[in-house]
């Protein structure tokens, strides 16, 4: 009997793998039936499943775990089964019980990892099912298992002798083991690098259900492809030189890469991995699993197509046995994140059983274990050699539905039909949709169709209006009314005025006009004066304003007394009238309506959108396009469609598109219309105050701008509204759940559409909607969803939104290239033209769409259209000499979407500068919040600018450089966010003065109620005197800090709690296994404590290790950088096994963490060792705080949340030593001490660590589980005198090195008693104690008290051979002296200089005794003692600093 232990294979490592993932599933069984078409003799049937278990040693494979903690396998000696044979009634018997073997979990260690399961039916007849664990059987394994026995039965019914042919898996194990350390292991560790030095996206096929629960469980559906189409395909395939495998290879990877969107992708395909004769007939785990790169070339052929996968397939065969885990593992070294390299798995299983040996009928079939790791896996086969082809489809039931997988495989079915009847067809005109769908897609779901009057114009609708209800009042505007027939009067004297000169038909005006009555006026005006209108921010930059008029050639502009400075110096030499009421000019004219003549296709209006070449561009739409519009809304929108008479709010600045729809149709249904002023239109209170005063009914916003008044509602102002149309940006269901809590009775509108298609292509009732969607196309308007090819997608899939009907608009003026690259011919509709949108979506079952956002740099920054090129080409245009290059990103910055610039550039980059420059170029809308300079941007292969990868670079204080200064701390943050909450502003910064943005008392009050949430405690009069929010923290909150360590009571107060703690001296070792979290992990400590903890594996489930992103660097790469610099790789695998990083952000809310990791924190951990910390003993307190302090703080949140103990790390400094000047020399520092009178004025880390340690102590009171573990100094290891990588920050380090280049000491200190605690002793000293019985609820002192004097170490020094010589106080002070004048030698006293008082003495003795006794029993207690520190241990650590170039 062979009772070796041997490794996974690396096929089996793989299931092992799937296995630990989905533990307690029937993920990994294969299961297979063979039915005996004859009466069964089950006797000899059982030994015949005997012979082979005797004969095939991979049905023998026991799985065990060694001491190490890693599985093993071995070959258990065979010995005869029996096996009960189970009575089956029909075939609808045997498919549960067959289905409830593949189904049920194998107990895999120490265990048999097969059943064999005998059956009977009545007839007499019957057979068995098999059923064995991926690990020790694959696809070609179930055949071979049925070929074998059903061949050894055969020959024993007839008596003949059956000739024993073991195989064996050992074979295949040895010869991987050959193979991983051969020439061709590394020749095909080179083809697949080279293959992967770019990652693809996998291939997914998308679904409509909600797949956001992981779960693995699945169905299977098979479908039969016949004969006749089979012998088709054949034909083809032979015809074309292209396997089978390839042909469907190529059908299926055409159909997911169109379905992805993608032309470049990976889908994975089970290679069978068996090479030698001898590995074709032996049973076992062999298959290995490749992922596949597709790349579609859309002007190729299908058959070249498929002769590529041909090469490409041949070319990966030859490399098959290279791991999968090793390409994965290589991908993941530049894309940590990588979590597989495919989704969907397709397989063509060849294997077939072989009857040649056997007389006796029978049959295979699989049964489904219902499981799938893949969200699908497609499985081609004829097991039987019937002559057909079944394709069963294994798909999780999370993600897809069985009609899902009846859709995909009829658009299958329908592109192998359109091959097959054209042979040279090109992929770009192959159809994926049936011809079923396409009709519903392009025809049924746009029928869309409304009769309306094409001879109306706006203007015939307002006068309707007019004629109608001349004395309902239609505008107010600051408690001024106008009727609709005073309205018109002055909208109609305007005209005449803009007629008289010489605007009219064709003409385009320019309007440049405040909030007001006269903006209104001046619009209609315009209108009738049959010109065109653009309408024009004032608040514009003058650049912006000046380019619009150029470009659209305007022949005039509208405009205020209160902007005609601004307009003056535009420089504008055409007609400028005045608007104001109050010109007489403009309103003493005839107002009697006009007889202009206009036309359909007359321009209505242009809007300038944003531009993706630097400038913006001017979308022209027609009186068609208005005229359509306004009819749809009349036939969609409830409170334009019932006459009634309702009042609206605008509140939309007037350059956005959706303006049109807030006032000019809603004066076009007869609607009183109250117009916000430039102030009102910003400020919830205000807006909230009209509505309630006027009990307004409707209201229209962004998404975004609606959310925010909800949150800063302080009057339920809200709640009597009973329409909101919400546009412009995708809208969140939250959004209209909150406005329906706030406002039951409220319908809430979504409307979606471009400018280039007239405001609105879709509006949709979304109040009862569970998924909020954009709805169906408006009337008159069809809307397609193609990929690039302009080939329609079917429903689910997402392509690129395209609009066409009669709301799309001429296209951009000045432009016809932009206009014949986005305005393409209709392919579907004759004579038509469609817009291409640069959305994506997909659409429903029901026929409406869900918008997913942008496919190009396009997108709607609260609700305004931004180009992201334009932005960046203002930037790239400052400094031409300087070869700027930038990338523009919105990224979620505390839960408001934020426009970040990244810039590299040959020379420094002066932020201030640069955002001068763009603030006279852009609109504010447009204005970066934070400009983030790199020395280079990060590229894609292709050498573009990598954007994904900049949307993950944490935003560093220390890279950004922003006029308006973000926050240091989350305090600071929550009092900006509240400033601009309150004050309704977007941007504002620490060094930003309150005042400057409009804060008086009443808004001041208003943020302090907000910052009551936060226990923030401020006054109104902090804010007169201290009005950036630096000072605030600086001057009031650190204040507070410092006023609460000067309040001796709470000092005493905690100093009790901290005698009154648990000082038992003995303890003993725990054993249970614990999952750990661990912060401050990449710090010199923390990552000896890592390795500590994997020293103790055995007691460890899990570490969980809070990491903060750093510049351009990943978690994992920073957690492996730390381990490769202390440790090398001696803790890689443990690392990669047992410890799971996490994203995370001391200074954030809530850690930063998401809410999955913080459901696995809670699932998971059971203690938490908080190590995290800013340990620089100078600088800014506010930075100390953030981290040292309100970090702390939620790490005891989360341990209060979680209900777990709470380690955490203090530091011995607390006691004051060194800082002192009085005498406290009979004070003495223990585990029982918390305030002993110690001063912290000098020193704020010290500072800010007591703080910390007090908020510990008082949650210990108030129950949490803790203990505080103060360190002493660190130094170098013991064991090679290796110390931290920041060695030039180290105190102690810093002072040796001065005295040791310097070359004396002062003979003042060579009785002083210096502390060296090597840092592997601290790490096994806190694990121990965290390990052990009686280590909660108390303070330890970790630190050495083997101390060494500095005259004894002078020794060591000298010995080692450096020459230092002892001088008296007064000399060493002259020796300092005479080098801090030398700029040459001034840095040789760097590392003293700090150490003097203010009396010119040098004090290296603890002031304050410390003391720690109790930690020192209770840890020999559990068998630790702290080592004596000699001669052998300073020479290493001199070496080490010799080695890293810190000292000569």
């Amino acid at each position: 009997m062979n009772m070796e232990l041997y490794d996974l294979t690396n096929p089996q490592k793989s299931i092992w793998l799937t296995e630990q993932y989905y533990k307690g599933s029937s993920i990994n069984n294969v299961c297979g039936t063979v039915l005996i078409d004859d009466i069964v003799n089950f006797d000899i049937l059982s030994k015949a499943i005997n012979v082979f278990l005797r004969d095939n040693d991979s049905f023998r494979i026991h799985l065990l775990i060694d001491n190490d903690g890693n599985v093993k396998q071995k070959i258990v000696e065979y010995s005869e089964q029996d096996f009960v044979v189970t009575n089956i009634e029909d075939n609808d018997d045997l498919l549960l019980f067959e289905s409830k073997l593949a189904r049920t979990p194998f107990d895999i260690i120490e265990h048999d990892l097969f059943k064999m399961s005998p059956y009977k039916l009545p007839t007499g007849k019957g057979g068995f099912v098999v059923t064995a664990h991926h690990i020790i059987a694959d696809a070609c394994t179930a055949s071979l298992v049925a070929s074998k026995i059903m061949s050894i039965y055969s020959s024993l019914l007839k008596d003949e002798y059956v000739l024993s042919t073991p195989t064996s898996y050992i074979n295949y194990i040895n010869s991987e083991k050959e193979y991983l350390n051969s020439p061709k292991f590394e020749k095909d560790k080179e083809y697949w690098e080279e293959q992967f030095k770019s990652v693809p996206e996998f291939g997914i096929i998308p679904s409509l259900k909600d797949s956001s629960v992981e779960s693995c469980s699945a169905e299977r559906k098979v479908f039969e492809i016949n004969n006749l189409l089979l012998n088709e395909i054949n034909t083809f395939c032979k015809d074309n030189r292209i396997s089978l495998f390839n042909f469907f290879m190529a059908i299926y990877a055409l159909y997911i890469g169109r379905v992805s969107n993608l032309n470049d992708f990976v889908l994975g395909t089970p290679i069978l991995n068996r090479t030698t004769f001898s590995e074709k007939i032996t049973p076992g785990m062999f298959i290995s699993t490749v992922p596949f790169k597709f790349s579609t070339q859309k002007d190729n052929t299908f058959v070249q197509f498929a002769q590529k996968i041909g090469l490409d397939s041949l070319s990966m065969f030859r490399h098959q046995k290279y791991p999968y885990q090793e390409i994965l593992e290589y991908i993941r070294k530049s894309n940590p994140s990588q979590p597989n390299l495919y989704d969907i798995l397709i397989s063509y299983q060849n294997s077939k059983t072989n009857r040649n040996n056997c007389d006796v009928p029978y049959s295979v079939r699989w049964t489904f274990n219902g499981n799938v790791a893949d969200s699908m896996q497609i499985h081609i086969f004829d097991m039987n050699d019937e002559g057909s082809l079944n394709i069963a489809y294994d798909y999780r039931l999370n993600k897809y539905s069985a009609k899902d997988i009846q859709n995909i495989n009829d658009r299958i079915l329908n592109i192998i039909n359109q091959i097959l009847k054209n042979s040279d067809i090109l992929l770009e005109n192959i159809e994926i949709v049936t011809p079923w769908e396409k009709n519903k897609l392009i025809n049924e779901f746009n029928s869309t169709y409304l009769k309306y009057d094409h001879s109306k114009t706006v203007v015939d609708y307002f006068e309707e209006q007019v004629e109608k209800n001349p004395n309902n009042v239609a505008l107010v505007f600051k408690m001024k009314k106008l009727t609709y027939s005073e309205l018109n009067k002055k909208v109609n004297s305007l005209a005449r005025y803009l007629n008289f000169n010489n605007i009219q038909k064709n003409s385009i005006v320019g309007i440049i006009v405040n909030r007001s009555f006269e903006m209104i006026i001046s619009i209609l005006a315009v209108l009738k004066s049959g010109a065109s209108y653009i309408p024009i921010d004032p608040e514009y930059p003058e650049d912006r304003i000046r380019y619009i008029l150029e470009n659209s050639n305007c022949d005039a502009i509208i405009t205020i007394q209160k902007q005609f400075t601004k307009v003056q110096s535009l420089g504008f030499k055409k007609t400028v009238v005045i608007a104001d009421l109050k010109n007489e000019n403009v309103y003493n004219l005839p107002s009697d309506n006009l007889n202009n003549e206009i036309s359909q296709d007359d321009l209505s209006y242009l809007i300038f959108t944003s531009g993706s070449t630097g400038n913006p561009k001017g979308v022209m739409l027609t009186h068609k396009n208005l005229n359509n519009f306004i009819n749809s809304m009349f036939n969609r929108i409830a409170y334009l469609k019932d006459g009634m008479y309702h009042s609206i709010i605008s509140i939309t600045t007037m350059s956005f598109d959706i303006f049109a729809f807030e006032t000019i149709v809603s004066l076009c249904g007869g609607l009183k219309l109250f117009i916000t002023d430039d102030f009102e239109q910003k400020i919830t209170a205000k807006i909230e105050r009209l509505i309630l005063d006027n009990k307004i009914e409707i209201i229209q916003s962004t998404p975004s701008i609606m959310n925010f008044h909800l949150d800063n509602s302080i009057m339920n102002g809200f709640s009597c509204l009973k329409y909101v149309m919400l546009a412009g940006e995708q809208l969140p269901k939250q959004l209209v759940d909150k406005i329906l809590k706030i406002s039951p009775e409220c319908t809430v509108y979504n409307g979606y559409g471009p400018s280039e298609t007239t405001i609105f292509s879709t509006v949709t009732d979304v109040t009862h909607l569970d998924k909020i969607t954009i709805g169906k196309p408006l009337d008159n308007t069809q809307i397609y969803i193609l990929n690039d090819e302009l080939i329609v997608l079917p429903v689910g899939c997402i392509g690129e939104i395209y609009i066409a009907g009669d709301g799309v608009g001429k296209g951009y003026i000045g432009r016809p290239d932009l206009t014949a690259a986005r305005y393409l011919s209709n392919p579907f509709i004759n004579n038509s033209v469609m817009y291409k949108t640069g959305d994506v979506g997909f659409w429903t079952d029901e026929g409406t769409i869900i918008c997913k956002g942008r496919s190009d740099s396009q997108i709607k920054l609260r609700g305004l259209r931004v180009e992201l090129g334009e932005i960046e080409n203002c930037i790239n245009s400052f400094n031409k000499s300087a070869n700027f290059l930038s990338a523009v990103i919105v990224k979620d910055v505390s839960n408001v979407q934020t426009l970040i610039a990244y810039i590299s550039a040959d020379k420094k980059v002066e932020v201030k500068k640069l955002r001068d420059y763009i603030a006279n170029k852009l609109p504010t809308y447009m204005i970066p919040t934070y400009f983030v300079v790199l020395d280079k941007l990060p590229l894609t292969p292709n050498g573009k600018i990598n954007k994904k990868e900049l949307a993950n670079y944490s935003l560093d204080i220390q890279e950004t450089d922003s006029v308006h200064t973000p926050p240091r701390n989350l305090i600071e943050a929550n009092i900006v966010s509240s400033i601009k909450k309150k004050l309704g502003i977007t941007t504002f910064g620490i060094d930003d003065n309150i005042f400057d943005y409009g804060a008086d008392s009443l808004s001041i009050i208003s943020i302090l109620t907000d910052l009551f949430q936060y226990k923030i405690s401020l006054k109104v009069y902090d804010f007169y005197k201290n009005p950036t929010v630096r000072e605030l923290y600086d001057k009031v909150l650190c204040a507070s800090y410092e006023n609460t360590l000067s309040d001796v009571t709470r000092l005493n107060a905690l100093d009790d709690i901290a005698k009154h703690l648990n000082s038992t001296t003995t303890g003993k070792e725990d054993f249970s296994k614990k999952c750990v979290l661990l912060t401050g992990v990449t710090g010199f400590l923390g990552i000896h404590i890592l390795a500590e903890l994997l020293q103790n594996i055995d007691k460890i489930s899990l570490i969980y290790c809070l990491i903060r992103p750093k510049y351009q660097k990943g978690i994992q790469e920073r957690l492996f950088e730390k381990l490769h610099f202390y440790f090398g790789n001696k803790y890689d695998e443990l690392a990669k096994k047992y410890v799971i990083c996490i994203n995370s952000d001391m200074i954030s809310e809530g850690l930063g963490l998401s809410t999955d990791d913080f459901e696995n924190i809670k699932k998971d951990v059971d203690l938490v060792i908080h190590s995290a910390a800013n340990v620089k003993h100078y600088g800014d307190y506010a930075l100390f705080s953030s981290v040292n302090i309100e970090g702390t703080r939620k790490i005891i949140d989360l341990c209060k949340s979680i209900d777990v103990p709470l380690y955490y790390i203090s530091t011995m400094t607390i006691s004051g030593n060194y800082l002192l000047e009085q005498d406290l020399s009979d004070v003495t520092f223990t585990e029982k001490s918390f305030y002993v009178n110690q001063d912290f004025s000098e020193n704020v880390y010290s500072r800010s660590k007591l703080f910390a340690e007090s908020m510990v102590l008082e949650a210990i009171s108030k129950g949490l589980k803790a203990t505080i573990f103060r360190i002493g100094d660190l130094s170098s290891r013991y064991d090679d005198g290796h110390f931290q990588s920041n060695i030039n920050e180290n105190a102690i380090y810093s002072r040796l090195k001065s005295l040791l280049e310097i070359s004396a000491i002062p003979d003042s200190i060579l009785n002083a008693n210096l502390e060296f605690t090597p840092v592997d002793f601290a790490s096994k000293a806190l694990v121990k104690i965290v390990w052990s019985d009686n280590g909660l609820d108390r303070i330890f002192h970790i630190y050495n008290p083997n101390t060494i004097t500095a005259e004894m170490l002078l020794e060591y020094v000298r010995r080692i051979g450096y020459n230092v010589n002892v001088v008296s106080q007064n000399e060493f002070i002259n020796l300092v002296k005479s080098l801090s004048t030398d700029e040459i030698n001034q840095s040789k006293i760097s590392g003293i200089i700090n150490d003097f008082t203010k009396n010119n003495d040098m004090i290296y003795n603890h002031i304050i005794k410390q003391n720690n006794t109790i930690t020192c029993e209770y840890l020999s207690s559990l068998g630790f003692k702290w080592p004596v520190l000699d001669f052998e241990y300073f020479a290493k650590l001199i070496k080490y600093m010799q080695e890293v170039g810190f000292i000569k």
